[in-house]
C-alpha cells in the first residue's frame, strides 16, 4: 500500500498520502511498525507535498505513541536532516517543510532530552536549525535550552555558537549562559567583546549578561575593570542594581582604586535603590581597606546602616566595620557605643559580630589561629579523661566553642550529615545542603550535595567541634554531639571508648589540616555551587545567594 506513495501518478500518491495522514490522526497503532518504511519513502520521494504529508503522519504517530519516538529516533533525525537540505522552489512548500520539521522535532523532544547519546548525535542538526529562520528554530531552542539546564557539559563545545546566536538576535538563548559558564568559562572570557556587544545592543538579554558579568568578575576581574562606568549605570535600577554592585565588589577585590573614584555615585545609588543596602556593604568594606583615607569615607555610611531594622543589613555592616577596625581601631571610635549596645541584640549573628569587634577593641583576638587551636586542643585533652567528662566540658564551654568555630566555618563548611559505605571501603560520604533554600534551590535537604572522602578522621573531628557548638546536626545519627561522632567513628574503628578518646583528644583541626579539607571540597567542585553568606553565617547554593 505504501509503495503507492511513490506512484508515478500524482493523484494516486497524493490520495494515499492523505489517507495515511487520516490513519495517523485516528491513532491507528498498526502504523507504529511502519514508521521506518514511511521515513525511507519520505526521504526518496520527489513530490514535496507527499513528502510533507508522510513526515506529518510520522510526527503524529510519534505524538500519539511516544515509544515510536524513542525506537525510531535516529531514523527520524535523519529524515529531518534530509528535509532541511531539500531544495524547495515553491515558497508555500518551503513553509510547510519548516512546519513539518518543527512538528518532528517537537515529537522527538522528550526522546532527545532523555538520551544524551542521541542528543549529541542530533546537536549538529539542532544548531543548523537554530541558525535558520522559521518555526522549527523555536522548537530547536527549547530542546537546546532544556539540555543545558539538565547537563551543560553536553553543550560545552557549542558555547561559542550559542554566544554568536544570541549576538545575532536569538536572545532567548542567553538564559543558558550561566550554566554554560560553569563548564566552559574560558570561551566566555575569550568572547568577552561579543558579550559586551550583546549587553549594549540586546536589551532582552541584558539581565542574563549582567549575571554573567558577576561570575566573570569573580574569575577574571581585569576584563571588567575598564567597564566600571557601565556597571555603575546599572545601579540606578532596582532590577539590576544588586547584581551590578556585587560585580563591582569583585572588581574592587582585585583593584580597589578602580572603584574608589566612584564612591560618591555608589552612595547616591544607595539613596535611590533601597535594596542596595543588602549588597553594597562588602563593596564599601573593600574600598575602605584600600587606605585609612578611604576607610574614613565609607565608615559613616556603614555606621548609619547599624540603625537599620533588618538584621541582615546590620550584620553585614558590622562585618565590614570589624574588618576596617583591624586597620585602626580608632576609626570606629564614635560608633563603639552603638556597637556595644548591639551585643545585647536578640539576633545571634548581630551579637556575634558586635562581640568580635569588642574583642578586638579590648585586645582579646591578638593570638594567632594556630595558638588558639593549640590552646583549645590542650583544654580538651585535659578534660577528655572519659566520654562523660568530655561531654561536660563541651556543655560548660559552649559559648566559647561557638565563638571559635564560627571563624572556622567561614573557611570550611560543615556537612549537615554523614553516611557510611561500610568499613571495608573506609569511605565517608559527606552531605551538604543549602543554608537558605529558596524555591529554586540547587541543594535542599531532600537533594543534597554529596561527595566522598577517605580522610574520614579529619572530617569527624571537624564535626565534633562544629556539632558541639551547635553549628551543624549530623542526622540521622542519634544522641548528643559526642555520641553522634562516636557512632560514625565506630563505623570505621570497632573499639572501646578509650581509643575514641584518643581520636578526639585534639578535636580542633590545625590550619594546615583545614586547608587539606578545603582542597578536597575544591576538587569535588563544591565551591563552584556553594558560597559563604556572612548574613546567615552559613554556606548556601549559588542560586539562593543570587535570589537573596
Amino acid at each position: 500500500m505504501f509503495q503507492d506513495l511513490l506512484n508515478s501518478d500524482e493523484s494516486i500518491r497524493r490520495k494515499v498520502a492523505s489517507s495515511l495522514l487520516e490513519q495517523a490522526e485516528s491513532s491507528d497503532r498498526n502504523l507504529v511498525g511502519s514508521v521506518p518504511e514511511l521515513l525511507g519513502i519520505a526521504q526518496q520521494n520527489s513530490d514535496d507535498l507527499v513528502t510533507i504529508q508522510i513526515a506529518e503522519a510520522v510526527a503524529t504517530i510519534c505524538e500519539k505513541h511516544p515509544s515510536a519516538s524513542r525506537e525510531y529516533s535516529r531514523e527520524i533525525i535523519r529524515t529531518i536532516e534530509v528535509l532541511s537540505n531539500r531544495e524547495i522552489t515553491n515558497a508555500d512548500a518551503d513553509t510547510l517543510i519548516d512546519t513539518t520539521i518543527s512538528h518532528l522535532f517537537r515529537a522527538q523532544k522528550d526522546a532527545l532530552i532523555s538520551d544524551k547519546n542521541m542528543l549529541k548525535d542530533a546537536l549538529p542538526l539542532l544548531f543548523k536549525t537554530l541558525k535558520q529562520e522559521g518555526a522549527a528554530r523555536y522548537v530547536a531552542y527549547t530542546i537546546v535550552s532544556h539540555a543545558v539546564n539538565e547537563d551543560a557539559r553536553i553543550l560545552e563545545e557549542y558555547t561559542r555558537d550559542i554566544i554568536q546566536l544570541v549576538a545575532g538576535g536569538m536572545t532567548e538563548l542567553s538564559g543558558t549562559f550561566l550554566n554554560l559558564y560553569h563548564v566552559n568559562s574560558t570561551t566566555f572570557h575569550s568572547e568577552f567583546n561579543s558579550l559586551m556587544r550583546i549587553f549594549n545592543t540586546q536589551p532582552d538579554a541584558r539581565s542574563f549578561i549582567l549575571s554573567l558579568f558577576l561570575e566573570i568578575a569573580k574569575d577574571e576581574p581585569a576584563l571588567l575593570t575598564p567597564h566600571v562606568e557601565l556597571l555603575l549605570s546599572q545601579m540606578q535600577s532596582a532590577a539590576t542594581a544588586p547584581t551590578a554592585s556585587m560585580a563591582l565588589t569583585e572588581i574592587a577585590r582585585a583593584s580597589p582604586q578602580s572603584v574608589y573614584a566612584y564612591i560618591e555615585r555608589i552612595q547616591q545609588s544607595m539613596k535611590t535603590v533601597d535594596s542596595l543596602k543588602y549588597t553594597v556593604p562588602p563593596l564599601l568594606g573593600i574600598i575602605g581597606q584600600h587606605s585609612e583615607t578611604t576607610a574614613r569615607e565609607v565608615i559613616p555610611v556603614l555606621g548609619k546602616m547599624l540603625e537599620e531594622s533588618d538584621p541582615s543589613v546590620v550584620t553585614s555592616a558590622l562585618i565590614e566595620l570589624r574588618n576596617l577596625g583591624h586597620m585602626n581601631q580608632d576609626l570606629l571610635g564614635s560608633y563603639m557605643p552603638r556597637i556595644r549596645s548591639l551585643t545585647k541584640s536578640t539576633h545571634q549573628h548581630i551579637r556575634d559580630q558586635a562581640n568580635l569587634i569588642i574583642d578586638h577593641a579590648e585586645g582579646r583576638d591578638l593570638r594567632s589561629l594556630a595558638s588558639q587551636i593549640d590552646e583549645q586542643n590542650k583544654l580538651i585533652r585535659e578534660a577528655a579523661v572519659s566520654v562523660d567528662a568530655l561531654k561536660k566540658y563541651l556543655d560548660d564551654n559552649i559559648e566559647d566553642l561557638k565563638h571559635f568555630i564560627a571563624g572556622v566555618v567561614k573557611k570550611l563548611p560543615v556537612p549537615v550529615r554523614f553516611s557510611t559505605e561500610g568499613r571495608a571501603k573506609k569511605t565517608l560520604r559527606l552531605h551538604f545542603s543549602c543554608g537558605i533554600q529558596t524555591a529554586g534551590c540547587l541543594y535542599p535537604r531532600d537533594r543534597e550535595f554529596v561527595t566522598e572522602t577517605t580522610t574520614w578522621n579529619k572530617w569527624l573531628k571537624l564535626a565534633l567541634s562544629a556539632v558541639s557548638a551547635g553549628v551543624s546536626m549530623l542526622n540521622p545519627l542519634d544522641g548528643t554531639a559526642i555520641d553522634q561522632v562516636r557512632n560514625a567513628y565506630q563505623s570505621y574503628k570497632t573499639t572501646y571508648d578509650k581509643e575514641f578518646l584518643a581520636f578526639i583528644n585534639e578535636p580542633f583541626l590545625t590550619s594546615a589540616e583545614q586547608d587539606s579539607l578545603v582542597t578536597q571540597l575544591r576538587d569535588a567542585r563544591f565551591f563552584d555551587v556553594f558560597k559563604y553568606d556572612p548574613t546567615i553565617g552559613n554556606w548556601a547554593c549559588i542560586m539562593c545567594v543570587k535570589s537573596k
